[in-house]
């Protein structure tokens, strides 16, 4: 099971250097990826529910800053050397599907074989109206926008024709040697359907309880069977929430390992950081938890 940290990309923390150190700190733990979020814009008074907290409260002010994800992770790319780059998740239906794929497409390019994209649909309907974006049709063009970014990164001339995008046959160059994996991210019914007949894996997030999550990923697995797909090849992946204590690494030791027991290929650390000594410290404890968590065990 491979571990990755999401990234100092929010709040008073989120700083060029800060970023920077904390992704060279992961590489150099051996810890395998590096994570970050989308959103774009906030409205100045909250008022959708967010989706994965008990109260429907986002868990920071929306006056808070926000470093947009693609422009972060390509500043990442050229500051690490092979720590995977991930993203959980990218809202792609609030952005232009040709524009997303061309930054995520030379992303690729110049980082062969390190990008992971999880996409979602976005809960803040607010945001889709500021950006001018289709917030009732949003998980019809999410489907549709999965299955172009796949062809328009894979194959030299791609044109695509569905009820929400088309767009005639082009090119777009450079292409990355292999289309990176695309995650499918979200807990909701449609989200599930979705991760079964397009995702190469599901992303769950804030999924708390062993026994959903198993139902869960068996419901994803049923999806892809039933759209002639092999459920052994849709991957299962989570995100948890975590503090940048080191003393909250043993708290993580047996969620980890039942994770693992349960099958999760691929897991992402989503901590509270307050400050970046705080957060390498962290870092630097779980990239040995980890190692720990690999050593074959003896009788």
């Amino acid at each position: 099971m491979e571990v990755g940290i999401h990234l100092p990309q929010v709040g008073q923390i989120a700083s060029r250097d800060a970023v920077l150190d904390l992704a060279r700190e992961a590489e150099d733990s051996g810890l395998s990826s590096v994570w970050v979020s989308d959103h774009v814009v906030f409205p100045s008074v909250e008022s959708s529910r967010y989706p994965y907290s008990a109260d429907g409260k986002f868990p920071v002010e929306y006056s808070t800053p926000f470093i947009e994800m693609v422009v972060l992770l390509a500043m990442v790319a050229g500051g690490t050397e092979s720590v995977k780059l991930g993203t959980s998740v990218l809202v792609m239906p609030l952005r232009n599907t040709l524009l997303t794929t061309k930054q995520l497409g030379s992303l690729a390019f110049l980082a062969p074989s390190r990008l992971i994209i999880a996409v979602g649909t976005g809960w803040l309907k607010e945001e889709f109206e500021l950006l001018d974006a289709d917030f009732a049709h949003r998980g019809q063009l999410l489907d549709e926008q999965v299955q172009a970014l796949r062809g328009l990164l894979g194959e030299s001339d791609f044109g695509f024709s569905g009820k929400r995008l088309g767009f005639p046959a082009l090119k777009m160059e450079p292409r990355p040697t292999e289309v990176p994996p695309i995650w499918i991210g979200g807990t909701s019914p449609p989200a599930i359907r979705r991760a079964g007949r397009l995702g190469d894996a599901w992303h769950a997030i804030a999924v708390r309880d062993t026994a959903q999550l198993v139902q869960l990923m068996n419901d994803v697995r049923a999806h892809a069977t039933k759209a002639g797909r092999s459920p052994e090849g849709v991957g299962f992946t989570v995100r948890i929430g975590a503090r940048a204590e080191r003393d909250y690494l043993e708290k993580l030791r047996s969620r980890l390992a039942e994770l693992s027991n349960i099958g999760c290929c691929h897991v992402v650390i989503d901590p509270v950081y307050t400050a970046s000594r705080e957060a390498a410290v962290f870092c630097r404890g779980l990239g040995e938890f980890v190692q720990d968590l690999e050593q074959p065990q003896h009788d």
